[in-house]
């Protein structure tokens, strides 16, 4: 199934700040919400899904410091 993909920096004081997201296409035919979703004519209520995965996440970077809100206060 296709899902969502959080990308987050996470700081020296443990917060994590959400900078992207992004669709994954799972390129089933099966998936109703993917763009590889079969085009002939077909079942879809009975063979196809049409919900997206859990959201998943990925930490791309670890600055060195704390996040704004630690640093200057509530942003």
């Amino acid at each position: 199934m296709c899902y969502v993909l959080g990308l987050y920096e996470k700081y020296t004081c443990g917060h994590q700040v959400l900078t992207k997201r992004n669709k994954v296409d799972c390129g089933r035919q099966t998936c109703g919400i993917s763009h590889n979703h079969l085009s002939t004519k077909h079942d879809c209520v009975k063979t196809c899904i049409r919900r997206m995965s859990e959201d998943q996440a990925l930490i791309t970077e670890e600055p060195p410091r704390p996040c704004n809100q630690c640093r200057f206060g509530s942003v």
